[in-house]
């Protein structure tokens, strides 16, 4: 994350230096590959309404942080017990569209 942060034009001036330890945004799981996709899949187990991007965000603001968990190892195991562990992440940076907040609208490469 901080790799990002010192990328983004969000950010510009907020930083003299910065210690990057776990990795750069060049590195293979840097970014989520898939966040819409992962969202909806976490959804559909938790029973949440997919019709809209609203929708989905309030249905998982009602929920309790351990039945997230839950949805979320039951989503994943497969995918981290077949692949790569580091690169089937569910959750991380994503590229943003464009907006006034935006941190991440572009890849590193």
């Amino acid at each position: 994350s901080v790799s990002y942060l010192t990328q983004a034009p969000i950010t510009k001036g907020l930083f003299q230096s910065a210690i990057m330890e776990s990795g750069t945004s060049l590195s293979s799981w840097a970014l989520a590959p898939n966040g819409r996709e992962i969202t909806l899949r976490i959804a559909n187990i938790l029973l949440i309404d997919t019709s809209s991007s609203q929708a989905i965000v309030e249905g998982l603001r009602r929920l309790d942080a351990a039945d997230l968990q839950k949805a979320v190892r039951a989503a994943f195991l497969q995918d981290i017990l077949k692949k790569n562990q580091l690169t089937s992440m569910p959750f991380g940076p994503t590229i943003e569209p464009i907006h006034p907040g935006a941190v991440v609208v572009n890849y590193s490469y």
